[in-house]
């Protein structure tokens, strides 16, 4: 496999990731979820920020102060993240397919489904063309699209003037 070779497998996405520090090489595989929320991560509030959840996480799995030789990792899949996901040959259809599942499993709000089509992709997307195009790509699929979320109706308050 190729150093900038990026692979989408069913709900996961694995690519190579080098560590400069120690010059080891290893294929670094996480689900879609995981892979967009870092990147989201690091569009939003900086990558020296995205290194520094990550860490925290690892310290907190470690039960140690990370050190500098154990940061390395992490800064080599991020940054990874961050120069590769350019090179994602469908990044949208990538993206459809994560923001469906975790609509369907209600994971994930029509509006945060479109938030994170919309910075992911660099460009602005409304919640209902987004909707619309989680649709049409289910549909091409086979499979059930989501739909409108039904509104309730409102509730009538008594004593109001109803033609107001």
């Amino acid at each position: 496999m190729e150093v900038s070779e990026l692979k989408a497998r069913f709900d996961s996405i694995e690519f190579p990731v080098v560590d400069i520090m120690t010059a080891k090489m290893w294929v670094a595989r996480m689900d879609l979820g995981t892979y967009f929320r870092l990147l989201y991560l690091i569009k939003t509030q900086g990558f020296h920020y995205a290194i520094d959840v990550v860490a925290a996480g690892a310290e907190m799995a470690l039960g140690h102060e990370v050190t500098l030789l154990e940061r390395a990792p992490i800064l080599a899949t991020l940054q990874h993240i961050q120069d590769h996901a350019k090179t994602l040959e469908e990044p949208e259809q990538l993206i459809l397919q994560h923001c469906y599942k975790e609509l369907r499993a209600k994971k994930m709000t029509r509006q945060r489904a479109a938030l994170l089509a919309s910075t992911i992709l660099d460009k602005p997307i409304s919640t209902n063309a987004w909707r619309k195009k989680t649709d049409r790509w289910a549909e091409k699929q086979g499979m059930e699209p989501l739909g409108q979320t039904k509104r309730r109706p409102r509730r009538r308050v008594p004593g109001q003037n109803e033609d107001a």
